[in-house]
């Protein structure tokens, strides 16, 4: 007898439940048998079904040995049950099972899958660098696999985790390949869904907003011939990005509250945040300030009680903004000097270069000159160019306006060269 088959006679008795009475809806009375007596390994789904009826939790029938002897039946259908709990996003689900297989030796076969698991297990606990290296090696270890869909997965994750992490040139040979292999073994299904949508978040990523949504839409396609949402929600928000970057607002608009729609039943507060976020910077580029307001108001509400700093701070930095266009003034400055306060090297350089736009607005000179100076060294030594263009801008009228015409003349030279380069 297995030790499954054994904590599920003794769950069963304890319940005083006859075979019968355990299988019924599940599977047939004999399989049941069959389990307790070590003749056959559930699989994970009829397992945690039994589990259900046992009132308990599949890790209670798992085993009683800290270094458990699994069969390889026993291990690909856990990696089986792993690679679905990932798919829903059942993080914790998964990372139990992970646990069970912790002091299992896993064949190499297996070992591809294992290693991309805990890769995504890593990434989700915000250990990147593992998660990288879990993603790389699971690549090596599967590149020779008779089952393409291995690899295929672990590029995949691997591409993504680069987008996410804003490298998406190292995301493009990776991503490529999958879709490649998709392609060559006739591949469809989820995994064609998940390649599709992070080939299109990885030409958004750089800036090949029509490419993008070439592949984003064959993915959504792909949902409404299965019937199905999978990853609907990032994929109505990448979709949503991408018509905002080239100016078609009312598709942006419809795409990004569908987005909301899939993060509201999921009940996900920092993915809606988000979505709140860029629908409040459309409004304000389309100059919708009351609508700018609103969602910025809400995304912040949503990060209330989130773990969220860095979202959070640039959430307020664009209501600063907000508020600056509509010449609320007293409230753009508190949200920038609460950002200010927060520590944030990249923030406080945004939150100060609005802060100075505010006090120019009220006739401080002295001490916007002394956030844009600030502000500059930073945006500076990361070349960031569109910050740099506007921060010049603003030194010269500053300059130009206290009749300082030498220094007003650099400033706005410094504005045209790197707006040449941009």
């Amino acid at each position: 007898m297995t030790q499954v088959g054994k904590r599920l006679r003794e769950f069963r008795k304890r319940l005083k439940m006859t075979q019968g009475d355990l299988a019924e809806g599940i599977c047939n009375r004999s399989y049941v048998s069959q389990i307790e007596k070590g003749q056959v390994i559930p699989s994970p789904e009829i397992l945690e079904q039994l589990a259900k009826r046992l009132h308990t939790e599949i890790k209670e029938l798992w085993t009683e040995t800290e270094n458990p002897s699994f069969t390889l039946v026993e291990i690909q259908n856990s990696l089986r049950h792993i690679i679905n709990r990932i798919d829903e996003q059942e993080w914790e689900i998964a990372r139990k099972w992970l646990l069970k297989l912790q002091g299992a030796v896993i064949p190499q076969s297996e070992e591809g899958v294992y290693l991309w698991a805990k890769g995504k297990i890593a990434e989700v606990d915000g250990r990147l660098e593992q998660a990288e290296d879990h993603y790389s090696n699971s690549i090596v270890l599967t590149q020779d696999s008779d089952n393409p869909t291995v690899l295929i997965r672990a590029l995949d994750s691997l591409g993504h985790f680069y987008c996410e992490h804003d490298q998406p040139e190292k995301a493009v040979h990776l991503l490529n390949e999958a879709l490649q292999l998709l392609n060559r073994y006739e591949i469809s299904g989820l995994l064609r869904i998940s390649v599709l949508l992070h080939v299109g978040s990885m030409h958004s990523k750089l800036g090949e907003f029509y490419s993008a949504i070439e592949h984003l839409q064959q993915a959504k396609e792909l949902n409404k011939n299965y019937g199905i949402l999978y990853k609907s929600g990032d994929l109505y928000l990448s979709l949503g990005n991408c018509y905002h970057q080239i100016q078609q607002y009312q598709e942006a608009e419809s795409f990004y509250r569908q987005a909301l729609s899939i993060f509201e039943i999921a009940n996900n507060p920092v993915r809606l945040a988000e979505v709140q976020l860029n629908l409040g910077l459309m409004y304000k580029e389309t100059m919708v300030y009351d609508k700018a307001e609103t969602c910025l108001k809400q995304a912040q509400k949503f990060l209330s009680n989130q773990l969220e700093d860095e979202l959070l701070n640039f959430t307020r930095i664009a209501l600063a903004d907000v508020y600056r266009l509509q010449k609320c003034l007293d409230e753009a400055k508190a949200l920038c000097q609460s950002v200010i306060s927060s520590d944030n090297e990249k923030m406080l350089a945004e939150a100060q270069f609005i802060l100075a736009e505010v006090m120019l607005m009220q006739g401080e000179d002295d001490e916007a000159l002394v956030h844009l100076e600030n502000a500059r060294g930073y945006f500076t030594i990361k070349n960031m160019q569109a910050f740099l263009i506007k921060t010049y801008q603003l030194l010269g009228h500053i300059h130009l306006k206290n009749q300082r015409f030498e220094q007003a003349a650099k400033m706005y030279e410094r504005s045209i060269t790197f707006t040449a380069e941009a």
